[in-house]
């Protein structure tokens, strides 16, 4: 949880990365310095870091490099007060991570268009993703995840027995 020296040495491998000339490398110390802003709240300078990287991923590159991008910049567009954007972003990210048969790492995809459907206050597509997120959850805290979002589904909607239950 120490995102000032995370980010230290995530700047140290991009002016490597910068020096070397590897588009690959540079992206992937992009996302690692978004990341690091995201962990630490900093959703617009997140965003930024995100956008950086998939402007310098080849087009024929790591197609999990770019998944995890499009995710995490949809997640910060969600967190930024964008989250038409975010989603329409999430759902790309899933196409990726599908097309490079890595579904496993759908699961917070999933939780993430919840909690952006959540945001839109389209209820029934919040609900849909938040159950297919707690049903591909592979960790504790997507499971926690999901089930505190699904609560706040099932509050809106008027479930409040359901709601208890997440």
């Amino acid at each position: 949880h120490d995102y000032t020296r995370a980010s230290f040495y995530a700047r140290l491998a991009l002016e490597a990365a910068e020096e070397a000339g590897n588009s690959e490398w540079i992206a992937s110390a992009l996302i690692a310095l978004g990341m690091d802003c995201g962990f630490d709240s900093r959703d617009d300078e997140a965003a930024q870091y995100f956008e950086r990287a998939l402007a310098v991923l080849p087009e024929k590159s790591d197609g999990l490099a770019r998944a995890f991008a499009v995710h995490n910049l949809g997640y910060s567009k969600i967190m930024t007060a964008a989250p038409a954007e975010g989603v329409e972003l999430i759902h790309r990210s899933i196409e990726l991570f599908v097309e490079e048969g890595s579904e496993a790492f759908c699961a917070e995809s999933y939780l993430d268009l919840c909690l952006g459907y959540l945001d839109l206050g389209d209820l029934d597509q919040a609900r849909t993703f938040g159950e297919l997120g707690l049903e591909k959850a592979t960790e504790v805290r997507q499971t926690r995840n999901a089930h505190y979002l699904l609560g706040e589904v099932s509050y809106k909607l008027g479930d409040v027995e359901l709601a208890e239950f997440h």
